[in-house]
């Protein structure tokens, strides 16, 4: 029986599989070795291990791991070879660049629609995809089947969005806005708060840099 991961676990197998797909891309060697992964991610190799244990990969002793294999397995677990399609609510700035980024798709997802209130950018092209006005939301998620909705709006709008997303029967949410979503139904919600990342980052500095006198 497959053992349920635990959240950290899962949250480090992309990091995995990024250097993995760079060290085939880069060495012609079959095995990649806990060792190497821990020295690029700095990350204690037996923790490495166990974590590979829950997608039920095995390595050969004091050789490593088939880099192909694992590369693969990683990629099914993580589901990268099911193109998942998304629909983005906020295009400022932020959603804006989300929109255009093409390196979703090696990841398995497609944004395939974009909605804004703003009328001045109703009806315009970003990328290949015209703005759509957000009383069309929970329409176009219902007759295309979307179950990933993404928001970039600003934090007042984000909990009114979600749950039009939700009615609509949206499965996940990745949520860019700095607010907390106030969801009880089983909905999957990523939150992706900048400034609140940012944070770590100004400690740190803070911490590092002598004071001045």
């Amino acid at each position: 029986m497959v053992k349920k991961i635990p959240k950290p676990s899962l949250a480090r197998l992309p990091k995995y599989y990024q250097v993995v797909t760079s060290y085939l891309n880069r060495k012609n060697e079959k095995y990649i070795s806990s060792s190497y992964l821990s020295d690029c991610l700095n990350i204690d190799d037996s923790q490495i291990r166990r974590d590979l244990m829950y997608i039920e990969i095995g390595g050969i002793p004091r050789v490593g791991y088939d880099a192909k294999e694992l590369r693969d397995v990683l990629a099914d677990y993580l589901g990268y070879f099911n193109l998942n399609e998304a629909i983005l609510v906020g295009v400022g700035n932020l959603g804006t660049a989300l929109a255009e980024y093409k390196g979703f798709e090696r990841y398995g997802l497609s944004i395939v629609g974009l909605f804004d209130s703003d009328p001045e950018k109703i009806g315009n092209l970003v990328g290949n995809l015209k703005v759509d006005n957000i009383e069309n939301l929970e329409q176009v998620i219902k007759k295309f089947n979307i179950k990933i909705g993404i928001i970039t709006t600003p934090a007042r709008y984000a909990q009114q969005i979600a749950e039009k997303m939700i009615k609509a029967n949206i499965k996940a949410i990745w949520n860019f806005a700095p607010v907390t979503l106030d969801i009880d139904e089983d909905i999957f919600i990523q939150d992706e708060n900048l400034a609140e990342n940012f944070s770590f980052i100004s400690h740190y500095l803070k911490e590092t840099e002598p004071e001045k006198e």
